[in-house]
Order: C-alpha cells, then structure tokens, then sequence
C-alpha cells in the first residue's frame, strides 16, 4: 500500500511541475511593457509631437529607441501599439509627426505609428 502511495505522490508531484511550467510559460506570453511605460519613455518628444517643434530633440530620439528596445516580443508590440493608438488623439499628437518620428530619429520601428492601424496584424 505504501508503493501506490509513493508511486501516486510521486504521479501528482509531476503533473504539479508540469502545471507550474504550463503557467510560468503562458506568462511570458503576457507584455512584460505597461502603456504608462511606453508613454513616459516618449514623454521627451511631446514638444515634436504636440506642441509644434520643427524636429525631434536628442532626448525624444533617446525614448524612441528605447521603447524600440521594450517592444521585443509580440505581446510588448501589440501593447505599445495599441497604447500608442489609443494615448494619441487624447493628447494631441499629430498623427503625421508621429508617423515620421521613428524614421526621423534613424529608428526602424517594429510597426507604423499610425492612427488606423490594426495592432492585431502588425508584423511580428
């Protein structure tokens, strides 16, 4: 009786590691990036965007590449995308200077920063 105790602990310690794994690997599936994340990163560029300046600052660029660099993976581009979608018309941005921004600052950006995009069908 003990054995099938032992084997059935042992049966139950393995399914438990397996849900575990299951879980912790779904959750990397999850944006590790917070729209509040991306939108402080590319706070430096409102003068360009909102407020009417010619050109992106250094500091603008700076938060260009770096929210570049937070959207590595699928789940952190959909959420930069649809933060950015959404963010935009509330603060003012013009949609044609955030078009531009990236290639303005020499970035290749994973996907267009246009206002009628489908964040669900970008390029991964």
């Amino acid at each position: 009786m003990e054995k099938k105790t032992m084997m059935g602990s042992s049966v139950l310690l393995a399914l438990a590691a397996v849900v575990v794994m299951a879980v912790m690997s779904a959750n990397c599936v999850q944006a590790a990036v917070t729209c509040a994340d991306a939108l402080t990163t590319i706070m430096p560029c409102k003068p360009f965007l909102v407020d009417g300046a010619d050109k992106p600052s250094v500091p603008c660029c700076i938060g260009v590449k770096k929210v570049k660099d937070m959207a590595s993976n699928p789940a952190d581009r959909r959420e930069i995308c649809e933060c950015f979608k959404k963010a935009a018309p509330g603060m003012g941005v013009d949609p044609a200077k955030a078009e531009a921004l990236p290639g303005l600052c020499g970035v290749q950006f994973p996907f267009p920063i246009k206002p009628d995009i489908d964040c669900n069908k970008i390029g991964y």
